[in-house]
């Protein structure tokens, strides 16, 4: 197992700060943290969940739809999906 961190300066103005454990291409466990604001407030705790285990297509297309109702101030989906692309390369 691996454990990898990962910081994203956001063009939305913020910081995005990740840190995972990655065992064979998968997420372990990733924690995605920052000074940016999620609504609802517990979306981001919810997709971290949703993400462990995945790979890096699965976890990209779960970024993306669970995510869609979710209102972010300082970084974008984009953002997210971009630290997991880092962190599973």
């Amino acid at each position: 197992m691996e454990e990898k961190r990962v910081v994203i300066r956001s063009a939305k103005g913020k910081t995005l700060t990740v840190y995972a454990k990655v065992n064979n291409g998968r997420l372990e466990e990733i924690v995605f943290g920052g000074d940016y604001f999620a609504y609802p407030e517990d979306s981001i705790v919810n997709l971290e969940e949703k993400l462990r285990g995945l790979g890096l297509e699965e976890a990209l297309k779960t970024i993306e739809e669970y995510l869609k109702d979710t209102v972010l101030l300082g970084i974008s989906v984009e953002d997210l999906k971009e630290s997991v692309r880092r962190i599973l390369s």
